[in-house]
């Protein structure tokens, strides 16, 4: 991503006209082209200020890469050091070459024009996912990433209509092939869960109109089978549970069936196909439609709702080495609510969004389990519920779900929890089309969301995108979008 003069319009407040204007060339190409170096002191004297210099022809911020944090002067060599104070504008956040040479983050600049390189990575862009051999139409559906590719499995079509295949996609390749049907397949169901173990897929439980399952089944790509595993001292049959795994357990907690609300769970070992039952003492009481994340050591359960009214701001984390259960604290915890997401970041878990019984949220708090504290966060973006989330591995990327107007939303929203900085992704092409109950997966490239139930025909639905965010490279057409720059100041 690339800085355009509107940034500097933006800082010193320059009025637009709609004549293109040029500064060392005789034919500019946007509304203010520059072609050199271009330096300004202003904002504290000689000694700092701003400083955008040129690479190539394109206005980069990405030249204050070297060891000795030097800027590129009107020749094209590496000038003096950077000035103390002196504020430089990047593409992202965090820039290592920045921080590691004497530059603090300062903030940043929302709602830019800005330009950008039409290479994919090379800014934000999303692209359909691939439209033949795909699986059919389904929502409430499974989805796992086994490193090189994503298995859709299960769900419904309709009210009336679940679904027992899948389908396998590669985003290499940008092609799709059926799950195989071999060995002991399962039977039609949603609102299942599923894990990948490293080896193998683990479906486990759901609902199929009229059966709350009890069962779950192993799916080995490699070989296109599948195969039942051990039902002894399994959960009782339930829908809309939680699962973590840990690396060497599944622990299925809490959810629905005839019943009522769940408040018990239970591990499996996949290495010699048993169950172990949950101890009860401190854990989460009966809820479905909460949250979990795994923190490395911990499951955390947190917030939900008991089917008869009542939404939840509670939780508990469990620890499968020691087997016993800790309360979360409440004090500064978020408001009630079910529906959320609750990504954990490393270091914290993020509650976003979600639904109390009469408004969509739109609130959230970081969780820190070292010392069980919560910290409010302000994202200033608009509320949703059964929204996707996934971390990328410096911020959350936020899809779909229902939005404060309570209809399915195409909203794509990123948040970097550290920096307490949220707002709208603004991407080319088009993004998917609205949806509720999809899945979404993280490649560590890029976003690829799948299904869900279309918010036209209220029905299943087959498409998907791949949200491709910025990365360095890519120097291809160029376009115009608005964006956001981060902010650094030199020591």
């Amino acid at each position: 991503m690339k800085i355009i003069a509107s940034f500097i319009a933006a800082l010193f407040c320059l009025k637009a006209t709609s004549q293109n204007v040029g500064i060392g060339l005789t034919n500019p190409q946007t509304k203010f082209h520059v072609k050199g170096t271009v330096r300004f002191d202003t904002l504290a004297g000689a000694a700092g200020g701003i400083q955008i210099h040129n690479s190539n022809g394109d206005i980069s911020s990405r030249v204050y890469t070297n060891a000795a944090g030097q800027f590129l002067n009107s020749s094209g060599n590496w000038a003096a050091a950077i000035p103390s104070n002196t504020i430089v504008a990047a593409d992202k956040y965090p820039e290592s070459n920045l921080l590691s040479n004497g530059f603090i983050y300062a903030g940043k600049m929302h709602n830019l024009e800005v330009f950008k390189d039409s290479a994919i990575g090379a800014f934000d862009t999303w692209i359909t996912t691939a439209l033949g051999d795909t699986p059919v139409s389904r929502m409430e559906h499974s989805a796992v990433w086994t490193g090189t590719e994503m298995i859709v499995w299960g769900g419904r079509n309709s009210v009336s209509q679940y679904n027992s295949s899948g389908g396998v996609y590669n985003p290499v390749a940008d092609l799709w092939r059926s799950t195989g049907t071999n060995g002991a397949a399962p039977a039609p169901r949603s609102r299942h869960t599923a894990i990948w173990t490293g080896t193998e897929m683990i479906i486990w439980g759901g609902y199929d109109g009229v059966t709350n399952f009890g069962d779950g089944y192993k799916y080995n790509p490699v070989t296109e089978t599948w195969s039942v595993i051990s039902t002894a001292n399994a959960p009782s049959g339930r829908r809309g549970h939680s699962v973590v795994w840990t690396g060497t357990l599944m622990i299925v907690w809490g959810g629905l069936n005839a019943g009522g609300v769940q408040s018990d769970g239970a591990a499996y070992n996949p290495s010699n196909n048993t169950w172990a039952t949950l101890p009860t003492l401190n854990a989460p009481s009966a809820r479905v439609l909460h949250s979990v994340s795994w923190t490395g050591a911990d499951m955390i359960i947190w917030g939900g709702w008991n089917n008869a009214g009542t939404y939840y701001s509670t939780g508990s984390r469990y620890n499968p080495g020691t087997n016993l259960w800790t309360p979360v604290s409440n004090t500064n915890a978020p408001s009630v609510r079910s529906s959320h997401t609750a990504t954990w970041t490393g270091t914290a878990m993020v509650v976003f969004g979600g639904y109390n019984g009469t408004t969509v949220l739109g609130t959230a708090a970081s969780y820190n389990p070292s010392n069980n504290t919560w910290t409010t966060l302000f994202p200033g973006t608009i509320g949703m519920y059964g929204q996707t989330a996934v971390w990328t591995g410096n911020h959350i990327l936020y899809f779909g779900g229902i939005s404060t107007s309570l209809n399915p939303t195409d909203e794509l929203i990123y948040s970097y929890p550290d920096l307490d900085n949220w707002g709208p992704v603004s991407a080319l092409n088009a993004q998917p089309d609205r949806r509720k109950l999809h899945t979404a997966i993280w490649t560590g490239t890029q976003l690829v969301i799948w299904g869900g139930e279309s918010a036209i025909s209220n029905k299943g639905i087959s498409t998907g995108g791949r949200f491709f965010p910025y990365q360095t490279g890519g120097t291809s057409v160029k376009v115009w979008q608005f964006g956001s720059m981060f902010l650094y100041k030199k020591n």
